[in-house]
């Protein structure tokens, strides 16, 4: 049928293919092949046969088998359409639309969909006309028709642009086209259809980012942001752009007055404070008019007086004039009074950034970041910061903690994708690998194409060796990189897990091959490969990866080694000698002189008994080799070749000559011509080459075999004897376990009662002697059994010697080592039975043996318990050898068992008329000595056994000392005495000395009452040692009961003359005894004098003791010298300055010297402490200022410099900056002026003391003059908030604020001036320009620059030094310059020690002193201090009060209120 069908095809006979199609049709079941084929009757009609009636009937006879037949639904739609019958095209293209938008080239696609909109536009389906539109330019976005059609449908209905993805693709379109007018008119249109205002402020911004950067038209800009803005007062996204374009537009005065409109027609408070604050900052911040910014601040303020926004705009005042400790007060009021999430946060992180960037308070910035993030989490500045802090620090551990933090605050994939890499990384660094793999893993599931995640987890995973997980991230890597060089590398590293920990060498070996795939050329990858056939023992494809490698390379080494390797394939695994051969023969093509390929043939050709090949190869070898150890084996393999396959001994011998000539220590040829010398009987040529071999030779056993072939040729052939005995020793070294070495040894050993080294040997020989003949094992265990005896190891001997006689009984030696061995182990059965067969041996003119032999069975028959049988044996020994020492000593050992000590002396006595030795009789006068005392208890007879051993050796100490204990049992203490003054006169250690002496004056005091005598040597006993305080408590125990008040007095001043002199340095020791010394000059002998000058000694060592200064207050009393007793109490005040006795008892002696402002001071103090009693708050009460205090003077400089600065102004320190500020200062003001930051005074409000009615104005240019300070000018602002501030310009200024203007007494408004005023010295006015310590650091290292330009300072600073220092130059004149050099040079010579925290602190106090000075009242300086902020290094108000406390009572203040006419009296 389908012959047919293409026949009539091609003859274009249409009928009778219908015809044939129709018959088709019936023939087939499938709805969908019967849809195809009227389909395609219906395309015959309308393209060939033009009958479009009958197309659309078969078209539809299609669609009714299959409606999802895409060529019938395709070709009816084209037909409807081109008719115009649009209705009957709608529901035919919503079929079509889900099948083409999957199928299809684009241009066709997007051609449909521009169809498809036409026929929906027609039908009144805008919505589904733009929705096509949209879908055709997504297709393909240079549809120019379809984008024509839907702006057309967007001038017909505006409503097309309410419709999101429509207005997204015309923005999308026109931008991508840079049609920015039409771009315009569309964010205009939109901007008609929006409702919310953010959607409003949006477009505007949108408008105004054109107008700027596409169009150039900055003003244009600006109008539609000033729209946006009157949207929303509040969006703060419009505001900061805004004011970015008033900037370029020079347009601020417009833009504040629309915003002042705008604030005038506002009725809501939320609103006007919003407009209130964009104008306070555009006047204070952009055009540098603080004083324009005040009245909106005060606007605000009156509307809500805790608003944050406002308090935190004139933070940004102060930030910038660089007045960090404003901006940190205004910042922490701010936080106090906000109540929103987001502006805690972010004030929060202001208050970081300032102690971290301006305060060096890193550690306290931290805090508040952290607090921020506890009310944000996720708030991005507070993290960053922490952020760059702990990464600085290189804090690991916390910079991963907020980063974790970080990662749910972005909103960026690729910042959470980087964020995670760093925290990865960070891990790896913590060594932290399975931390690190789980992060790297969160970064490649949300992008498995990161490169960087794959890569960080692969290294983790390699880390943690989890190898199949490593294999599958490098699996996934490889889908990623995108260079070749990058996937050889990956599937080199796959290859080499899959080598080395999964075992799998067929594996690697495929990845290889990939390599080799993408590279030929790649070495490496061959290498690898090679070892992995090798593994996998696949040689032949080995060998075919050798040639491979060998056709790679261009080296003409590594192919040689190549055709090396080859050619082991075929030799060792193969078995192919002859292509072994062939492969050499490559490699000697390639390089005639390779000496391994050249030595590898000739084993071959020896291999095949090819002996002559082999030979001439060899010979080549060693004629080319530089190698001395291969010419040598290759003459030895040459001459082993002549002797033993080709028979010629003579060249053979030459051959082993020539190695030996390279190398004399070739054991094979030295054992070659050994053999050859034996077989010729030359056995002294023989022993010299065995001698040199042995000598060479490495393995023990080997060697020593030779060693004892050696030892018998010396021996037996050439009658050595002295040699042989070395050889064997050296034999027996090399391997101990060899007989014929240990034979010979051991009885030259023996000879020469060597018994250490016999031992072993005869050991051995007996280990192995079960071969040996019954004669020759007896003679090896007796021999054994003597030597263990000679060594005193006893069970080894019994054990030799009762083998030795179980093959010999009769052998007398051996009974005899028998009996001495059985002796010695305690066996007295068997010591007895052989001892009386050695005795019926032995002769009677043995005298010495027979009297060894009684003496033993004495002491067998004593340890039996027979002591007469003991005895008598004892005396038979005695009555052969009269002198027979043991026996003397056995028998006073059986006298002393018996306790008879009589008998034991006699006997020590018999045995000291033998002994000549004079340590010897010694000692045994000690011991008889000892017996009298310990047994007999006659310690006469033992002083006198004990003085004769004393004549012997006098300076025996333990001889004195157990005569000491004897004289003292007897009660002789006069001896006693006289030893132990021998034993002193001994002694050179005075510490030792003095222990001796101590004893003797114990034995006066307490043996024979001489206390006089006692406390001679007690004091003696302290000459030798200072430090033996029970000596001298003795002597005060002495004195002290015999009430000797002068001697006590003179021991206790000798007692401190010895600690001086010997610089004990004991100073609780010595403070004791001037203590104690005060004590008995005041209570025991009346001397109040002599009493002061002890306790002053007292206080020299603890000078902060309030004991001894009430003491000597209390003695000065007595003496009417009442200024020291001030003295004294004033220190103790000093010291504890809340204590309340000194107080009182200066308050007494003032009265007593009518010093009546002192004491009004003292009582003016207890008031303040609250601790005042009737009198004195009456007396309190009665001079107490009512309002401001009348001076009569004024201070000038020396009172300032010696009664009111604090004693920690570092003087150097305030010189320094006094002769820098004129020239700092100028500095200062010229950058601010710079930045147009430079304060604005407002001349109406300045005030001039001398004629103003205002009452703080006069108080303030009284308090100036009082504390003849230099007038400055003054403004008085009740219109601004804020307290008395110095103001950085020229002349100085002090501005006076609402806070200080009201609520404050006359009497307070002086503390709060004076303090204030004291910053307008010389020294201190440097602070008013510079407050923070970071500042005035480097102000004061500028300044010695300066002067010194190679002084050192911290290299975080130098930059801002260096710079500093620089401006400073620039305004510094020359006479302040000479000055300044002065001063530093002093203070480099002082050493340049400056604590300037403590120097701040201290003029803080000065400060304070100056305020208390003028008001005269400690609650009033109290209240003003504890309402004034506390400022980071700030000391705590509790301490400042103290320092005024303690300065209200000083003589300091005392001399300023009689300077200034004030004093009470």
């Amino acid at each position: 049928m389908h012959g047919t069908r293409d026949l009539y095809l091609r003859r274009e006979d249409w009928p009778r293919v219908i015809q044939t199609l129709e018959i088709e049709s019936k023939l087939w079941n499938e709805d969908k092949e019967r849809a195809g084929i009227y389909a395609h009757i219906g395309q015959i009609y309308r393209d060939e046969l033009r009958d479009l009636d009958r197309a659309i009937q078969y078209y539809e006879s299609a669609l009714a088998v299959d409606r999802e037949c895409l060529p019938a639904n395709r070709a009816l739609f084209e037909v409807y359409y081109e008719r115009g019958d649009y209705a009957r095209a709608v529901p035919i293209s919503q079929v079509l639309s889900a099948k083409v938008n999957r199928e299809g080239e684009p241009a066709e696609r997007s051609a449909f969909y521009l169809k498809r909109a036409i026929v929906a536009a027609r039908t009144g389906g805008l919505t589904t006309a733009a929705e096509s539109l949209v879908v055709a330019l997504e297709i393909q976005p240079e549809n120019l028709e379809a984008l024509e059609h839907l702006l057309a449908l967007c001038r017909r209905d505006s409503a097309v642009y309410d419709f999101g993805s429509t207005f997204r693709e015309l923005e999308k379109l026109h931008t991508a086209a840079g049609r920015w007018e039409p771009l315009i008119e569309l964010y205009l249109a939109r901007l008609d259809t929006r409702e919310e205002t953010a959607d409003k402020t949006e477009l505007l911004r949108k408008i105004a980012r054109v107008f700027e950067e596409k169009l150039e038209d900055k003003n244009q800009a600006l109008d539609a942001l000033i729209n946006a803005l009157g949207e929303d007062f509040h969006d703060r996204d419009t505001a900061r752009y805004l004011e970015r374009m008033a900037q370029a537009t020079g347009r601020w005065g417009e833009v504040i007055q629309t915003a002042n409109n705008w604030l005038q027609q506002q009725t809501e408070a939320h609103h006007k404070i919003r407009l209130c604050l964009h104008l306070a900052k555009w006047y204070g911040d952009d055009l540098g008019h603080p004083e324009y910014a005040q009245p909106y601040y005060a606007q605000i303020v009156q509307l809500d007086p805790n608003n944050v926004g406002a308090l935190r705009q004139m933070g940004q005042l102060y930030r910038k004039n660089a007045n960090w400790q404003q901006l940190g007060a205004t910042l922490t009021r701010a936080l106090d009074v906000a109540v929103a999430d987001v502006d805690r946060k972010e004030i929060l992180t202001e208050l970081g950034e300032l102690l971290d960037s301006q305060m060096s308070q890193t550690d306290q910035a931290i805090t508040y970041f952290q607090r921020a993030l506890e009310v944000d989490g996720h708030f991005i500045a507070a993290i960053e910061n922490l952020e760059r802090i702990f990464a600085s620090r290189g804090q690991n551990r916390e910079l991963v903690d907020v980063l974790l933090k970080k990662v749910p605050a972005l909103d960026d994939p690729s910042e959470v994708a980087n964020t995670k890499l760093r925290i990865g990384s960070l891990y790896e660094q913590m060594s932290d690998a399975p931390r690190a793999s789980a992060t790297y893993r969160e970064v490649v599931d949300a992008d498995p194409q990161n490169l960087q995640g794959l890569r960080g987890l692969a290294r983790a995973y390699e880390v943690l060796q989890q190898w199949p997980e490593l294999v599958k991230v490098l699996e996934a890597e490889l889908d990623v990189v995108s260079t070749e060089r990058e996937r050889i590398d990956i599937l080199m590293q796959l290859a080499s897990l899959q080598e080395e920990h999964f075992l799998k060498p067929e594996i690697a070996a495929q990845r290889l091959e990939q390599v080799i795939e993408i590279d030929p050329n790649q070495e490496e990858a061959y290498v690898v490969l090679e070892r992995n056939y090798r593994k996998m023992r696949q040689w032949h494809e080995l060998i075919a990866t050798y040639e491979r490698h060998i056709a790679a390379t261009l080296d003409r080494k590594t192919k040689i080694e190549l055709y090396g390797a080859i050619a082991q394939v075929y030799a060792d695994e193969i078995d192919d000698a002859d292509r072994a051969i062939d492969a050499y023969k490559n490699i000697v093509d390639l390089d005639d002189q390779h000496l391994p390929a050249l030595e590898a043939l000739a084993k071959l050709y020896d291999k095949q008994n090819d002996a002559q090949s082999a030979i001439d190869y060899m010979s080549r070898v060693a004629e080319l080799t530089q190698d001395t150890k291969q010419r040598v084996e290759a003459f030895y393999k040459i001459g082993k070749a002549l002797d033993e396959k080709l028979g010629d001994r003579v060249s053979a011998q030459d051959r082993y000559e020539m190695a030996l000539d390279l190398d004399p220590s070739h054991i094979p040829s030295l054992a070659s011509l050994r053999q050859i010398a034996l077989d010729n009987a030359d056995y002294d040529k023989a022993a010299r080459y065995l001698d040199q071999e042995q000598s060479y030779t490495a393995a023990p056993r080997q060697r020593a075999r030779l060693l004892v072939d050696l030892g018998k040729i010396r021996q037996e052939m050439l009658g050595d004897h002295e040699s042989a005995v070395l050889a064997w020793e050296a034999a027996h070294e090399a391997d101990p376990e060899n007989e014929e070495a240990a034979m010979p040894l051991a009885d030259e050993f023996v000879a020469r009662e060597a018994w250490e080294k016999a031992e072993p040997l005869l050991d051995l020989l007996v280990r192995k002697a079960g071969k040996r003949e019954r004669h020759e094992q007896h003679d090896l265990n007796k021999k054994l059994g003597r030597v263990c005896a000679m060594l005193g190891k006893d069970d080894k001997s019994y054990k030799a010697y009762s083998a030795a006689h179980q093959l010999d009984l009769t052998d007398q030696e051996t009974i005899r080592g028998l009996a001495e061995v059985c002796f010695k182990l305690k066996d007295w059965g068997g010591a007895l039975t052989n001892f009386q067969k050695v005795l019926t041996s032995l002769g009677e003119d043995e005298t010495e043996a027979r009297a060894d032999v009684y003496y033993k069975l004495g002491c067998i028959k004593r340890e039996q318990g027979q002591v007469k049988q003991a005895i008598n044996n004892f005396e038979k020994a005695l009555g052969v050898d009269g002198a027979h020492r043991p026996t003397l000593e056995a028998m006073v050992a059986v006298y002393t068992d018996l306790k008879d000590w009589k008998q034991v002396v006699a006997y020590k006595r018999q045995i000291l008329d033998n002994v000549m030795d004079g340590d010897e009789r010694f000692k045994i006068l000690s011991d008889i000595g000892d017996i009298w005392n310990d047994n007999d208890k006659n310690p006469g007879k033992a002083i006198e056994a004990l003085e004769e051993a004393r004549d012997l050796q006098p300076d025996n100490r333990p001889l004195l000392h157990k005569m000491l204990t004897m004289y003292e049992a007897t009660s002789n203490w006069q001896r006693m005495v006289e030893t132990i003054q021998q034993l002193a006169d001994m002694e050179k250690d005075p510490v030792r000395k003095s222990k001796f002496v101590f004893t003797m004056a114990q034995l006066f005091r307490d043996k024979q009452n001489d206390q006089a005598r006692a406390v001679e040597l007690f004091n003696e006993a302290l000459d030798l040692n200072p430090n033996y305080l029970e000596a001298f408590e003795r002597i005060n125990k002495i004195l002290t009961g015999q009430k000797d008040w002068k001697n006590l007095e003179r021991a206790y001043r000798k007692m401190l003359r010895r600690l001086s002199s010997a610089n004990v340095g004991n100073t609780e020791l010595e403070f004791n005894l001037w203590h104690q010394l005060g004590i008995i000059y005041r209570d025991r002998l009346s001397d109040t004098n002599s009493a002061i000058e002890a306790f002053k000694m007292a206080t020299r060592y603890k000078p902060d003791e309030p004991v001894e200064r009430q003491i000597l207050a209390e003695l000065y009393e007595l003496t009417e010298q009442l200024e020291a007793a001030i003295g004294e109490h004033s220190l103790v005040l000093h010291k504890d300055p809340l204590r309340v006795d000194p107080y009182r008892s200066l308050y007494r002696l003032a009265l007593k010297m009518h010093d009546y402002d002192r004491a009004w001071c003292m009582c003016a103090a207890l008031a303040f402490l609250q601790r005042a009693d009737e009198e004195e708050k009456r007396f309190f009460d009665d001079y107490r200022p009512r309002g401001m205090i009348q001076v009569k003077s004024r201070l000038d400089n020396e009172q300032w410099v010696k009664n009111l600065f604090h004693k920690d102004e570092n003087i150097f320190i305030g010189k320094i900056f006094e002769m820098v500020t004129p020239s700092a200062v100028m500095a200062k003001l010229q950058a601010l002026q710079a930045a147009k930051q430079l304060p604005v005074l407002d001349r109406r409000f300045k005030q001039d003391p001398a004629t103003s009615t205002v009452t703080f104005a006069k108080t303030f240019g009284w308090a100036a003059q009082v504390l003849g300070i230099q007038l400055p000018d003054l403004y008085v602002r009740n219109d601004v908030p804020g307290a008395l501030v110095a103001v950085p310009s020229r002349p100085p200024s002090s501005v006076a604020g609402q806070t200080v203007l009201t609520g404050f007494t006359p009497q307070e408004l002086t503390f709060i001036v004076g303090k204030h005023l004291s910053g307008y010295r010389g020294e201190h006015y440097i602070k008013n320009v510079f407050p923070t310590l970071g500042e005035l650091k480097i102000v004061l290292f500028s300044a010695i620059k300066l002067i010194m330009a190679d002084f050192q300072v911290p290299p975080e600073m130098a930059q801002a030094v260096n710079q500093t220092a620089q401006q400073i130059a620039r305004f510094i004149q020359p006479v302040e310059r000479d000055s300044l050099r002065l001063v530093v040079q002093k203070f480099v010579e002082e050493g340049a020690k400056a604590d300037l925290k403590r120097w701040m602190q201290a003029t803080e106090i000065t400060a304070a002193r100056a305020g208390l000075l003028l008001c005269a009242d400690l609650e009033i300086a109290k209240k003003i201090i504890g309402a004034e902020p506390q400022l980071p290094g700030d000391l705590p108000p509790a301490e400042k009060m103290k320092e005024l406390l303690v300065f209200s009572v000083s003589d300091q203040y005392l001399a300023l209120r009689r300077t200034l006419g004030i004093a009470v009296g």
